[in-house]
């Protein structure tokens, strides 16, 4: 069987699984479709690489301490411009495409073209989406941080405040803690919920907040599960970046100036390899979460029971 035609659908979590099952089945699912996703994403990652290469090219380079003419200078601002649209476009393009596989190695859809073509539609709808998550993620930095601030700023004209601010201070710490703890939690669910659920934009936020809430425990489990495994694998992938960055420190002399920029080389080197790494690693983070959605729904719903009732029915259905 072709590689790229293999698609698991809902058939592989048909009845609850353990964490590291639905960890495994993630793996499983993303090595049979391995072809399918490079496929998928080579493009948006390789502009990626070219737009992240320059823009980050221009930032250590480009700035020099002589001033430049001011024809070399907008020419370079343009190109940076040009080249940090293209970041923003790549990833937007990268973004929709994860979420259209995964709703295709889940079994949402029957081919990837109509995934692709699902999400596509609701691209500005995902757009707003990710715009309210950002909006979300400033606010809570925006709030711990003025407690905080404020805290320290009256223990500081008022010693009658120390005390208080002793401890306000790590309470505002954990809290922060929590708050971006149920960030991450809420826009992972999130995001299973947009490629395995036809809602609207409110739909989809009140059903993430829902499965966060009500299994916010098996949701704290599975993450650590989850990131552990995904921390032993990652390791060996970014272990050739450390080696060619301590080859790089060594083949530079820290005692000039000019040489505390890394080479292009190293550059490049660098971006290529964290573009490789997320086209790699992105999807089977997706898919672990969206087996985890499945598996909840089964759980909770009964979706398991309600689609081998619908398998049993469609026989009799085609007989009539």
């Amino acid at each position: 069987m072709n590689d790229q035609q293999v698609a698991p659908s809902q058939s592989l979590i048909e009845e609850p699984q353990g964490l590291c099952d639905l960890v495994t089945c993630a793996f499983r699912v993303w090595r049979q479709n391995i072809r399918l996703i490079i496929k998928v994403l080579a493009v948006p990652s390789a502009v990626t690489l070219l737009c992240a290469t320059v823009t980050v090219g221009l930032l250590i380079y480009g700035l020099e301490e002589k001033t430049p003419d001011l024809a070399i200078a907008l020419l370079l601002f343009f190109i940076g411009v040009l080249c940090a649209v293209g970041c923003l476009v790549a990833a937007c393009v990268t973004s929709i495409r994860n979420l259209a596989l995964i709703r295709y190695l889940c079994g949402s859809a029957a081919s990837w073209e109509e995934a692709n073509g699902y999400m596509r539609k609701k691209f500005w709808w995902l757009v707003g989406l990710m715009g309210s998550a950002i909006f979300a993620l400033v606010l809570i930095f925006c709030f711990w941080g003025f407690l905080l601030g404020f805290s320290l700023a009256m223990a500081k004209y008022n010693p009658l405040f120390i005390i208080v601010a002793s401890l306000f201070v790590p309470t505002a710490c954990v809290g922060a803690g929590v708050s971006m703890l149920i960030f991450f939690l809420v826009t992972a669910i999130g995001a299973a919920v947009v490629c395995l659920e036809d809602l609207d934009f409110a739909g989809v936020i009140r059903r993430s907040f829902y499965w966060t809430f009500h299994y916010f425990g098996r949701l704290v489990c599975f993450s650590i599960v989850f990131y552990t495994v995904i921390g032993i694998v990652s390791a060996p992938i970014k272990f050739p970046v450390l080696i060619m960055s301590l080859v790089d420190l060594a083949a530079r002399d820290l005692f000039h100036s000019v040489a505390l920029k890394p080479s292009i080389y190293m550059v490049f080197f660098e971006q290529f390899w964290t573009a490789l790494s997320a086209m790699l690693l992105q999807p089977v983070t997706l898919l672990s979460f969206g087996f985890f959605y499945l598996d909840l729904r089964n759980r909770a719903e009964g979706s398991d029971l309600a689609r081998r009732l619908a398998a049993l029915k469609q026989p009799v259905a085609d007989g009539i």
